[in-house]
C-alpha cells in the first residue's frame, strides 16, 4: 500500500509522524507523537475507498469496546480526506516474532505469554468476539515487557454455538484450525487451537506443521494428522498443548479459562511456585488464576514445596531455574516399549571446590495422554495444611544436607544412583551463558552470554578460578558463540547481531578488538569453528549459509565465500582435526559434511545426512577426525564413522534408553569420552566405544547450552541458562558399565 506521508499529515494535524512501522494488505501503521499531549501512539492508516474500508471501521469499533490490559489500546477514530485512521498505544517493545529471534523466549516465558494471550481471549469471548488470526506476528511487547494482543482486522461477532466461517478463509494457514479450514462452525475453541500452536512454536522453535508446505498439504496435516508431541517440553505443558490441538474442538478446553488454569497449574508443577516471578514479564491474571499460578508456601502440596526448599538452599530466587529437571521427564521421542534400564555402576569424576548440591529424586516415567473427549480439567484441589504441618515439612526440606562424599573410611553410596555432584561456580552473568571455550594452552576460560558479553577466568589453578579484567562488550544482541584459535592468539565471539567480533589475546588482561567486526553472516550467528591451522574461520547461523574467512592477517580478514548448507538454520559448524572436512547441521536435522582440502574450492561430500536426526544443536570431531557426533532430538548423541568422508556409516544413538534431547556435546581430547548436555540441566559422561553412559552429573538448575574439555581432559566446563558456569573434576576418566 502507498500512501503518501503529506497526506497522511494533513488530515493528522495533530500528530508528528514517525517511522513506518509496518505495511500490507491490511493498510500501513506509522508511529506518531501526539502534539498537545506528547504521547507516542502508532497510526493505522486505510484508504476508505479500499475494499476492506468497512470491516477497517468494525474493527476500530470493535477494539473501541475492548478494555483489558493484554489487549492493544485504541485512543481515537478517524476519516479524512479518503483515509481512515485508527490511533492505537505504541507498543515499541515489538512482535513476539522479532523478541523470539533478536532475544530469545524462554520457557517458563512462553508459558507467561500464553497466559497473556489467554487472558485476552477471555476478554474478548465474554464480549462474544472471536479473533480468528492468534499468531506470533500479532502479539506485540510495551517497554515494561508487557504482551498484548492486536490485529482484530478479520474478528468476527458470534452467539450461540459460534460463528460459520468460510472454507480456507480468513486467518494465517499455519495456525488455522480444522473447522476454520472447513468453514464449519467457529467458537472460542477456534482461538485457542490457534494459541496451542503459538505456544508449541515458543518451546520448540517451530510449528507443528511445516508452515513451508503447499497450502493443500498444509491444510490436510491440520485436517488429519495428529501433531507430534512438542520436543523437549515436559510432559505436563505437552499435555496442555495438545488438548488444545484436539481435530475435535469438543476435546480441547473448554474456553480461555480453562486452558489458561491448565498452563497455570502445568508451569508450577514444572518449573515450581516461583516461575512467574522469574519470567520478568508483566502479567494481569483475573484472581482464580493467579492464585493457581503463583501459590503461596501455605497452600502448595508437599512436592511443589520441595522444589521450593531446594530452590531456596540453592540461593535460586530469580533466575530461570530449570526445576522440571528433577521431577519431570522432557519429551523428545516416542516412549519406548522396552523396560527401562537404571544406570549402572561408574567410577564418578571428584568435584572440585566446595559446596554441595542437593539430591534429586529419581524422575517418573510419563506418557502422554490423547484429551479425553469433552473431558473438562479443573485447578487440583489442595487440602490446606495446617500451620504446624507446612513448618515442620519445611523446617525438614530446608534443614536436610545432601549427602556428601563419605570420609575416608566411610561406606560409599551406591553408585547405581548417584547422589549429589559438586562441582565449582563461576558466575556474574545477568543472562543465560550460551557458550564456553578453553584457550588451547588451559590456562583461560572463556564464557559468552544474552547479556551480550563475554567473561574470561584464569583457570591456571582450577581450584581457584579467578575473573581476568571487564567483561568484553560491543555486541548489541545476545552472544551465542565463543571460540579460540588453535595458538590462543585470537578469541572469536559471535552474536545475534549477525556479526563476528575476533579479539587479540596476546594480553589476556587486557584485550584488545582486532580491526572491525565480521559482518558477512546473512543473519544471526549460532556457530563459529577455526580451521587446525587457524587460517580459516567458519561461521553458521539462522540461514542456509555457511561462511568462510580467511585470517591470514587477522587485522583484515578476508571473505573466502559461502556454502550453501542442504537444510536451514544452522546450528553448529566443525572443523576436523585435520582440517580437510567441515560439518554443518542444524534445526532441520541435515548434516552436511565438505572437502575444505582446497579452501578456495570447498566441495560437498556426498549426500546430506539426516537418519531421524530431527534437529542439531551441536556437533563435534573425535580426536582422530573418524568419528563425528552430534547432539539434538537424538537422546545423548548421534554417532557418525568418517573413515570414508564421501560414504559415513551410520553408528546409530548413544544410548536408546534416555529419552532427553540434548542440547551440547564435546568430545575428550582422547577421542573417547563424550560429555552430553540434556535440555534438562543434566550431563552425562559417556564412552563412545562401549556405548557406556555414567550416571547424571547434576547441579544446573537450568538447561547446559555448552560444554567443553580442558586440553589436558582433566577438567570439564559446562553453560547454563541459570547463568553460571560449573568446572567438573574429570581426572579420573569415566568408565560406565554398559546399561541393561
Amino acid at each position: 500500500m502507498i500512501v503518501d506521508r503529506g497526506r497522511i499529515a494533513a488530515a493528522l494535524p495533530g500528530y508528528k509522524l514517525g517511522a513506518q512501522l509496518g505495511v500490507g494488505g491490511f493498510g500501513l501503521v506509522v508511529a506518531g507523537r501526539h502534539r498537545r499531549l506528547r504521547r507516542q501512539v502508532a497510526i493505522k492508516v486505510v484508504p476508505s475507498e479500499a475494499d476492506d474500508a468497512s470491516a477497517f471501521v468494525a474493527e476500530a469499533r470493535l477494539l473501541a469496546g475492548l478494555d483489558h490490559p493484554h489487549i492493544v489500546r485504541v485512543f481515537d477514530y478517524l476519516e479524512s480526506d479518503g483515509l481512515g485512521f485508527i490511533v492505537m498505544e505504541l507498543l515499541d517493545g515489538g512482535t513476539l516474532t522479532r523478541r523470539q529471534q533478536q532475544m530469545g523466549i524462554s520457557p517458563p516465558q512462553a508459558c507467561a505469554v500464553g497466559l497473556a494471550v489467554a487472558a485476552a481471549l477471555a476478554h474478548v469471548h465474554e464480549r462474544g468476539v472471536l479473533h480468528r488470526d492468534i499468531k506470533a506476528a500479532n502479539v506485540l511487547f510495551d517497554s515494561t515487557g508487557l504482551a498484548k494482543v492486536t490485529d482484530f482486522g478479520i474478528a468476527r461477532l458470534f452467539a450461540g454455538s459460534g460463528v460459520t466461517g468460510t472454507a480456507r478463509g480468513a486467518g494465517t494457514p499455519a495456525y488455522m484450525a480444522p473447522e476454520q479450514i472447513r468453514g464449519g462452525r467457529l467458537g472460542p475453541t477456534t482461538d485457542l487451537y490457534a494459541l496451542g500452536i503459538l505456544l508449541y512454536q515458543m518451546l520448540t522453535g517451530a510449528p507443528p506443521f511445516d508452515p513451508s508446505l503447499p497450502l493443500p498439504q498444509l491444510w490436510t496435516q491440520h485436517l488429519s494428522v495428529v501433531p507430534a508431541p512438542p520436543i523437549g517440553t515436559p510432559v505436563p505443558l505437552a499435555d496442555v498443548i495438545l488438548r488444545a490441538l484436539a481435530k475435535d474442538p469438543a476435546d480441547r478446553q473448554p474456553d480461555a479459562d480453562a486452558f489458561a488454569r491448565d498452563l497455570a497449574a502445568a508451569a508450577v508443577d514444572v518449573y515450581g511456585p516461583r516461575w512467574l516471578v522469574s519470567t520478568g514479564l508483566s502479567l494481569h491474571l483475573d484472581e482464580e488464576i493467579r492464585r493457581i499460578a503463583a501459590p503461596t508456601l501455605a497452600v502448595l502440596s508437599p512436592s511443589t514445596l520441595a522444589v521450593a526448599a531446594r530452590s531456596d538452599r540453592l540461593g535460586q530466587t530469580s533466575s530461570w531455574p530449570s526445576t522440571y529437571a528433577a521431577d519431570h521427564k522432557s519429551i523428545s521421542s516416542p516412549p519406548h516399549s522396552t523396560p527401562h534400564h537404571d544406570l549402572r555402576t561408574v567410577d564418578r569424576p571428584a568435584s572440585i571446590g566446595a559446596g554441595s548440591i542437593p539430591a534429586q529424586r529419581p524422575r517418573r516415567r510419563h506418557v502422554p495422554r490423547p484429551p479425553a473427549r469433552r473431558q473438562i480439567r479443573r485447578p487440583q484441589m489442595v487440602v490446606p495444611f495446617t500451620l504446624v504441618l507446612v513448618a515442620a515439612i519445611a523446617a525438614i526440606l530446608l534443614t536436610t544436607k545432601a549427602p556428601d562424599r563419605p570420609a575416608s573410611g566411610g561406606s560409599p553410596a551406591p553408585r547405581s544412583t548417584p547422589s549429589s555432584f559438586r562441582g565449582l561456580t563461576l558466575s556474574g552473568f545477568s543472562d543465560a551463558v550460551s557458550s564456553v571455550a578453553f584457550s588451547p594452552d588451559g590456562r583461560t576460560l572463556a564464557g559468552g552470554s544474552g547479556d551480550k558479553t563475554v567473561r574470561l577466568w584464569d583457570v591456571t589453578d582450577r581450584d581457584h578460578p579467578a575473573p581476568i579484567g571487564k567483561p568484553l562488550t560491543g555486541h548489541s544482541l545476545y552472544v551465542t558463540s565463543v571460540a579460540f584459535s588453535p595458538d590462543g592468539r585470537t578469541l572469536a565471539v559471535g552474536s545475534w547481531d549477525r556479526t563476528v567480533q575476533l579479539w587479540d589475546m596476546n594480553n589476556r588482561n587486557h584485550p584488545t578488538l582486532l580491526g572491525t567486526p565480521l559482518t558477512g553472516a546473512t543473519d544471526q550467528v549460532n556457530s563459529i569453528s577455526f580451521s587446525p591451522d587457524g587460517r580459516t574461520l567458519a561461521v553458521g547461523g539462522w540461514s542456509r549459509m555457511i561462511q568462510l574467512w580467511d585470517l591470514a592477517d587477522r587485522t583484515h580478514p578476508l571473505p573466502l565465500g559461502q556454502l550453501l548448507a542442504a537444510g536451514d538454520h544452522i546450528g553448529s559448524v566443525e572443523f576436523s582435526p585435520d582440517g580437510r572436512t567441515l560439518a554443518g547441521g542444524g534445526a532441520d536435522g541435515i548434516l552436511q559434511l565438505w572437502d575444505l582440502t582446497d579452501r578456495t574450492r570447498p566441495t560437498a561430500l556426498g549426500k546430506p545426512l539426516t537418519a531421524e536426526l530431527k534437529v542439531i544443536t551441536a556437533l563435534t570431531f573425535s580426536s582422530d577426525g573418524r568419528t563425528l557426533a552430534t547432539a539434538g532430538a537424538d537422546d545423548i548423541a548421534h554417532l557418525w564413522d568418517l573413515s570414508d568422508r564421501s560414504r559415513p556409516t551410520d553408528l546409530g544413538k548413544l544410548p536408546v534408553d534416555i529419552e532427553e534431547s540434548s542440547a551440547a556435546i564435546t568430545f575428550s581430547p582422547n577421542g573417547r569420552t563424550l560429555a552430553s548436555a540434556k535440555r534438562t540441566g543434566f550431563l552425562y559422561l559417556a564412552d563412545a566405544v562401549s556405548h557406556a553412559v555414567s550416571p547424571p552429573l547434576l547441579g544446573h538448575m537450568g538447561a547446559v547450552t555448552s560444554v567443553a574439555f580442558s586440553p589436558d581432559r582433566r577438567t570439564l566446563a559446562s553453560g547454563s541458562e541459570d547463568r553460571t558456569i560449573r568446572l567438573w573434576d574429570v581426572t579420573e576418566p569415566a568408565r560406565p558399565t554398559a546399561l541393561g
